[in-house]
């Protein structure tokens, strides 16, 4: 099967109303939906994530300062991150939205030049959180709950993959 990544036309940003996984949602179907004319012979998988400690939602920090930021209000703590993705089936307007949930716990790390290190090595300023969990960032972390690690890192494929043969199953 071919596959195509394209950046979708959609305008991201944080609604302070909606719960981050409702935000995550959102999001998700919004890059999706951007696609539907461009392809309209196939399928159009959106995702997006977002991290909450608490009730507060982050954005990416932007830059290793802010990273750094970030990473010391998350030390210590559980942080919960939402990855969402959204499948639209262009042929048959079917859709798919599924929501994973990991909870993540950070260890307290007072070295603040291992801090700064992390952060500039992984180039970590675009990454919400201001780590990046697939590199070195995974040292950061104590203990993590998740159905899915893909989910952490950006798209939950084993969830994805079972999503897309159903899908696809149906239309034979």
């Amino acid at each position: 099967m071919e596959f195509t990544v394209c950046a979708p036309n959609f305008h991201e940003r944080i609604i302070p109303e909606k719960s981050p996984a409702d935000l995550a949602l959102l999001l998700a179907e919004g890059k999706a939906g951007s696609l539907f004319t461009k392809y309209p012979d196939s399928f159009i998988v959106g995702a997006d994530q977002v991290l909450a400690l608490g009730d507060r939602v982050f954005s990416k920090p932007g830059s290793a300062e802010c990273a750094v930021k970030q990473l010391k209000e998350l030390m210590g703590r559980t942080h919960h991150l939402f990855t969402v993705y959204a499948i639209l089936n262009n042929q048959t307007s079917e859709s798919k939205t599924r929501v994973v949930h990991s909870r993540l716990r950070m260890r307290t790390i007072f070295d603040q030049r291992l801090l700064h290190h992390l952060v500039n090595q992984d180039r970590a300023w675009d990454c919400v959180g201001g780590y990046k969990f697939e590199s070195l960032g995974i040292q950061l972390f104590s203990s993590i709950r998740t159905s899915d690690p893909n989910a952490i890192v950006g798209l939950p494929l084993l969830t994805l993959g079972h999503d897309l043969r159903h899908l696809i199953k149906g239309m034979n």
